[in-house]
């Protein structure tokens, strides 16, 4: 017997009484069909504790599984999975499985059931129940469905504007869009570039020395010939033909 059940044995059989063994026998506590889930809580109409499903999701506290969640609905069908993080109405709300998954945000993750996926932003995949998923942005991969994987959606609503199952993509944009701002493919791997790319080193002034300023890639064009930077402050040069093709 440990020390608290010794002080309330004392307490209570001092006064011809027996201890309470469960919490049902306890004379301030009132239990009805009590579920998974519930807290008990106290009712000041009754001034009675009694069992009750608190809205809300479990707090600032970790379940045994190590998942800790808060919002209305957050985590509500979620029986398998462990050690995910998750905030917000609707949050994960109907996956059921899923390990080290985060969603933050209203119905982010809402279909989840895989794991290692990050959900950051308002609906942001909501839809999809693959795994490795990266979306940040209010709706960001919105459209992503089913066992859709190793994904990277940034910006408001970034993803493809049709429903379906997509895997091994990047989605750079601030709106739903076939042809991003910025779109790869980790798969073959190659990067597209929906617009006027400028990079500072590319095209650059030519060079008036073999040891004028520079740094190494950097690639500059005359009428006669082509620079390129090997190593930092230093060049070399190739003629251009003026043969026709």
């Amino acid at each position: 017997m440990n020390i608290l059940d010794s002080i309330l044995s004392d307490e209570v059989l001092s006064s011809g009484g027996t201890v309470a063994s469960e919490l049902a026998l306890l004379t301030d506590v009132v239990l009805s069909s009590p579920t998974n889930g519930q807290a008990i809580v106290y009712n000041t109409a009754t001034t009675k504790w009694i069992n009750s499903t608190v809205s809300g999701g479990s707090g600032f506290l970790p379940d045994v599984a190590g998942n800790l969640y808060a919002g209305t609905n957050a985590f509500a069908s979620n029986i398998n999975g462990g050690d995910n993080i998750v905030f917000g109405t609707g949050a994960f709300l109907t996956g059921t499985g899923g390990f080290s998954n985060i969603a933050i945000g209203v119905t982010s993750l809402e279909a989840n059931s895989g794991s290692n996926n990050i959900a950051l932003g308002e609906n942001s995949a909501w839809n999809l129940t693959g795994d490795n998923n990266v979306a940040i942005g209010s709706g960001a991969g919105e459209a992503a469905s089913a066992a859709s994987s190793n994904n990277i959606f940034l910006g408001y609503g970034a993803g493809p504007t049709t429903n379906a199952p997509i895997s091994n993509k990047l989605y750079i944009n601030n709106s739903p869009t076939d042809t991003p701002l910025i779109y790869g493919d980790f798969s073959v791997p190659t990067l597209h570039i929906n617009g006027t790319l400028s990079a500072t080193n590319i095209v650059t002034t030519p060079p008036l020395t073999a040891t004028s300023s520079g740094v190494a890639g950097a690639i500059a064009v005359d009428a006669n010939f082509v620079y390129i930077c090997t190593a930092t402050n230093t060049w070399v040069r190739s003629a251009i033909t003026t043969a026709t093709w």
